[in-house]
Formats: structure tokens, C-alpha cells, sequence
């Protein structure tokens, strides 16, 4: 015959040793009066990854880490003792020979479908170049120094309008040959 969890302290819950990490949660969450949905709404914990550990089945959850901070999430939520419940949690992990995948695995995509096409990356990749290309133009433009002829119609227009001030001035009224 099970023990019944025993009062810790703030009020928590203290499970009994010989009952499994899973009927735990169970119980405590039934013990609140709490459904799944309203534990996920109270937590923001999703609702199959609590299913999940309600259930037992921790190969459902990303990573032991998870599996311990959504069982330390679910034990305030219901009143649980945080501490003992995740390192049941964490025991019956390492029992069963760990959660998700191994330290040195990559993960690969599930659905090839959902990778982008690689003419998109080209593409990417040549407007890139393009860009770099127009800025590196545009900038040599700036820096190059003006020819002759260009400071030669400057200065043409730099008289121009020295003429015409010097003649606005004296009230003399200017009408520019075209």
C-alpha cells in the first residue's frame, strides 16, 4: 500500500518514495482540481509536453533539462515539493537511459520540403555581390578627383554668377546670351 504524501514546508506536498514521478503529478494535479488545459494556461508549458510527463513517456520532451523545468513548473503549480520531484524526474530518466538525443548528435530536418531551395541562396548570394558592387562604384565616384572640364565649367559658372551679383548690385539689369 502506497504512503500518502506528507506535508512539507509553505503548504507543498512531499511525495512518497515508492510512488512514480508521473502518478505523482497525477494525483496532485486531480488533488487541485486542475484539468491539463489549465495547467498549461497557468505553467505556458504546452499541453502535450505535460501530457507527456503525466504520462510517463520522456522521450516526448526535448531534453532532460526540459523534462526537469516543466516538472519544477507543474510542482508549483499544483503545490508539489519542486526539489524532490524533479530528481524523481531526473531518476526515472536516467533509468530509462536518457531523454531526446545524444550531446553530439545534429539534428536533421523533418520534412526536406520545409529547407529553402538552393537557387535561393544563390540568388541571395548574388545580390549580395551586387549590392557590394553598386556601393563600391558609387563611393569611387565620390572620391575621384574632378577633370579639367569640370573645373573649368565651374569656374565659367562661378563668373557667371559673380557677374550677375556685381550687377544686381549696381541695379543693372543682366540678361544671360544664350
Amino acid at each position: 500500500m502506497a504512503k500518502e504524501p506528507q506535508a512539507a514546508d509553505e503548504g507543498q506536498m512531499v511525495a512518497p518514495e515508492d510512488v512514480s514521478a508521473p502518478a505523482m503529478m497525477r494525483r496532485a494535479r486531480e488533488a487541485a482540481g486542475l484539468s491539463l488545459d489549465d495547467l498549461a494556461a497557468r505553467t505556458r508549458v504546452p499541453m502535450r509536453h505535460l501530457a507527456a510527463l503525466e504520462a510517463g513517456e520522456y522521450q516526448a520532451l526535448p531534453g532532460t533539462t526540459y523534462a526537469a523545468g516543466f516538472s519544477r513548473a507543474f510542482a508549483r503549480a499544483v503545490g508539489l515539493d519542486e526539489t524532490a520531484l524533479v530528481a524523481k524526474v531526473r531518476a526515472e530518466i536516467d533509468a530509462m537511459g536518457g531523454v531526446g538525443q545524444g550531446p553530439h548528435e545534429i539534428e536533421e530536418p523533418v520534412d526536406p520540403s520545409s529547407v529553402p531551395p538552393r537557387i535561393l541562396a544563390w540568388v541571395a548570394a548574388a545580390l549580395v555581390v551586387l549590392l557590394a558592387g553598386g556601393y563600391a562604384v558609387w563611393r569611387m565616384q565620390l572620391n575621384t578627383p574632378p577633370t579639367d572640364e569640370q573645373l573649368a565649367a565651374e569656374r565659367r559658372t562661378a563668373l557667371v554668377v559673380a557677374e550677375r551679383d556685381v550687377l544686381e548690385r549696381d541695379h543693372v539689369t543682366f540678361s544671360v546670351p544664350r
